[in-house]
């Protein structure tokens, strides 16, 4: 009785208390917070189409996906790394939106992940210009309030007035496209990066027979 009376066993009777209402709390609050990969794809295509929600009519690429058939092997190359690609908005005109998911390496600390949606004309992929950019994610990167919809509108434009060109850091490389400043230079190689995986891609890309 004097133990269960002592200081001792009653702190730790409070804290285990507080342990056991702290765990439960958060695996309630883990619960409403999770957002699925089917959800966040969703919002992801909501913010590429300004708010239109799409339907998917091909997947080629999704690392995240429970369906036997679909590839599941991300695409890596020297600049980083696809793991999602779908097609949306296809027409028999050989016209469709290519959208993927991209992860740019060489960043501040762990790199950039974007979604970038690629817009194809008469099934000529390589040619395909950029018609939105949008940030899906980021490791250890710094100043992301950087990195808003101008900056992503900046990339974009620059690329489509020299398409088919990679973006660089050095200004000696004057067949390729200087990457946009923001004052976070690393973090801006990362994304650019994601873009040039993209654009790699394209390149050698073939879809419907078509490339």
């Amino acid at each position: 009785m004097a133990f269960i009376k002592s200081t001792w066993f009653k702190c730790t009777t409070v804290l285990l208390a507080i342990a056991l209402v702290a765990g439960g709390l958060l695996a309630v609050l883990n619960d409403v917070l999770w957002v699925s990969p089917e959800d966040k794809l969703e919002r992801a295509i909501s913010k590429l189409y300004n708010g239109e929600i799409k339907e998917i009519d091909d997947i080629l690429l999704d690392v995240d996906s429970t369906d036997a058939s679909v590839n599941k092997t991300p695409i890596e190359n020297e600049y980083g790394l696809i793991d999602k690609i779908y097609i949306i908005n296809g027409d028999k005109e050989g016209n469709f939106d290519i959208i993927f998911q991209a992860h740019g390496e060489e960043g501040f600390k762990g790199g950039v992940t974007l979604w970038i949606k690629a817009q194809v004309t008469d099934s000529n992929i390589a040619k395909a210009k950029i018609d939105k950019i949008v940030l899906s994610g980021y490791d250890g990167e710094t100043l992301m309030s950087k990195f808003d919809n101008n900056f992503f509108e900046g990339v974009k434009d620059l690329y489509n007035k020299n398409i088919g060109k990679f973006f660089t850091v050095n200004k000696k490389e004057t067949d390729k496209i200087l990457n946009v400043q923001t004052g976070a230079t690393k973090t801006s190689n990362a994304c650019a990066n994601a873009v040039n995986s993209v654009i790699e891609h394209l390149k050698t890309m073939q879809y419907g027979g078509n490339n």
